[in-house]
């Protein structure tokens, strides 16, 4: 009897130091798995706070290449930003205009009645022709986000489009993706809190102002002439361009899929020039391209470019949570190109202080030399 006591104690005693081994063991786990997981946010941490500081070094570096802003006096066949930042003003004047607000509606109305007075007076001209499409639509989409599937679901979308035709001009310098149509795009839709002027409605401005200058100089060529009954103007461009103003890409680029995958105007594009914003001031950085012949254009083209690759590879890591319309083009409609954003003053992003008084005279001026260079070019 007494033998069987000490043996049931003893079972009793190897139980209790298992049950302890086993908690100390799983604790140890535990402390362990949090460890590996405090290590894996300091590494992360360290990577951004790394490649944020590698980018910013490259950005000051190019800061000092800013061009003079150019007053409204300027030639008609050159990029002012005078003339460009009057229309941002107009915009301002609007307020925040987050999709589906009054607001939103009259900023398209803005841009749209600009875009019509230019295609009138590009009616003067034989060797250019402008179409304006105000562009209602709904639809869905599904997609990943931060690791995880969604469907968006929007209706009644706006869109501003211009498509510029060229009839008669000399052959293109430049290579980007060869024929078919250049998409540019900006939104003039902000985020919630945010003023937004340069996120983006500085790009929407300086989109305005470069097909002025396309028409004012396919016009000028068609009435001025020197004592030699000619005029030294820049080549007619060859290339066609559709000029998308899109109302929603603050919420999730529900503007760029309705274009890309509704308007007929989508099916003649082969490469993508977007610009957007995540910073006040320039230079614009082009951070995202497609295969090496856009990059070699843009840097061929452009007067002030500026882009490091270590910026594609640290967007493509995930690091960083943001997306631009850029990606929609790509994976929706099977058109790359080159993605452009300002990211100086980043500070202002997203904030009541994105305002065109914390933007650096300029920066707008960056923006459309480059942009008129390279629709010049390809």
């Amino acid at each position: 009897m007494r033998q069987r006591r000490q043996q049931q104690q003893q079972r009793q005693l190897h139980q209790q130091q298992q049950q302890q081994y086993d908690g100390d063991n799983g604790h140890h786990r535990r402390r362990r798995a949090h460890a590996l997981g405090a290590a894996r946010v300091l590494f992360d941490v360290a990577v951004l706070l790394v490649s944020v500081s590698l980018l910013a070094v490259g950005v000051v570096r190019f800061a000092q290449r800013l061009p003079p802003p150019l007053p409204a006096t300027a030639p008609a066949s050159t990029f002012a930003e005078e003339r460009a930042i009057a229309h941002l003003y107009e915009l301002e004047r609007i307020g925040r205009s987050m999709m589906g607000t009054k607001p939103n509606e009259r900023a398209a109305k803005y841009i749209e009645a600009q875009l019509d007075q230019i295609a009138t007076a590009a009616a003067t001209a034989p060797t250019i022709t402008v179409e304006v499409d105000y562009h209602r639509s709904s639809g869905s989409m599904y997609f990943d986000i931060l690791g995880h599937g969604m469907t968006n679901v929007y209706s009644n979308l706006t869109n501003v489009i211009a498509k510029v035709t060229f009839n008669g001009g000399g052959e293109a310098s430049g290579d980007g993706d060869n024929g078919g149509a250049l998409l540019v795009n900006a939104h003039f839709d902000t985020a919630v809190g945010s003023e937004g002027s340069m996120d983006d409605r500085a790009s929407c401005a300086a989109m305005i102002e470069v097909l002025r200058a396309l028409v004012d100089t396919e016009i000028e060529r068609a009435t001025a002439t020197d004592i030699n009954g000619k005029i030294e103007l820049p080549p007619t461009p060859t290339r066609p361009l559709v000029l998308l103003f899109n109302g929603a890409e603050e919420t999730l680029q529900e503007a760029s899929h309705a274009f890309v995958t509704q308007h007929p105007w989508a099916k003649g594009i082969s490469g993508v020039y977007n610009l957007d914003a995540a910073g006040t001031t320039g230079p614009e950085v082009l951070f995202q391209s497609g295969d090496a012949a856009w990059p070699l254009a843009f840097g061929a083209a452009v007067p002030y470019p500026s882009g490091f690759s270590l910026a594609q590879d640290i967007f493509s890591t995930g690091v960083l949570h943001s997306d631009t319309d850029y990606r929609i083009f790509r994976d929706f409609g099977n058109i790359t190109g080159l993605d452009l954003a300002l990211v100086q003053n980043s500070w202002a992003y997203h904030t009541i202080l994105d305002r065109v008084e914390n933007s650096v005279p300029g920066t707008i001026q960056h923006i459309g030399d480059n942009l008129l260079a390279f629709a010049r070019y390809v």
